[in-house]
């Protein structure tokens, strides 16, 4: 009769996830190897040890991804590349165009909760700056005095 050992029990979910996880910090140069598998086996614990016993859905998170692809869609359009972006991510050109008026209208909003930022900061620096005193100043000729 053989013994199992340990690691034998170790579900197959927390392998799979220590595993995803050491293989990206690897790709992604953030650590050695052996780093990796540690922290990936940590993490993996982490979640055993917080959600145990638990059912959990993972979404797929579609809409978040399809608005990645448009504000990339949106930081690569140039003004005249619609057909490019429709090739690139497999869109009609009229989806892309529907996408573009979209972020535009987004970016437009954006900008004018930003300038009306703007605006009153700006009339608050000039509100406090004309409350502030002045020192006397005097010209003569190209030079000014401060008194």
């Amino acid at each position: 009769m053989s013994m199992k050992s340990p690691e034998d029990y170790y579900p197959e979910f927390l392998r799979d996830l220590a595993e995803r996880i050491a293989r990206h910090l690897v790709d992604t140069e953030v650590c050695t190897p052996e780093k990796s598998a540690a922290i990936g086996r940590s993490l993996a614990d982490q979640v055993c040890d917080d959600w145990q016993g638990q059912v959990v859905n993972v979404p797929k998170a579609a809409l978040y991804k399809v608005r990645v692809r448009w504000n990339q869609m949106w930081e690569e359009f140039n003004g005249s590349n619609h057909a490019d972006l429709a090739r690139k991510y497999g869109m009609g050109v009229k989806q892309v165009y529907k996408v573009l008026k979209h972020m535009q209208a987004y970016h437009r909003a954006r900008g004018a909760d930003l300038f009306a930022q703007a605006t009153q900061a700006a009339q608050a620096q000039q509100a406090a700056s004309q409350a502030a005193p002045r020192p006397n100043t005097t010209t003569t000729g190209a030079e000014e005095h401060v008194d």
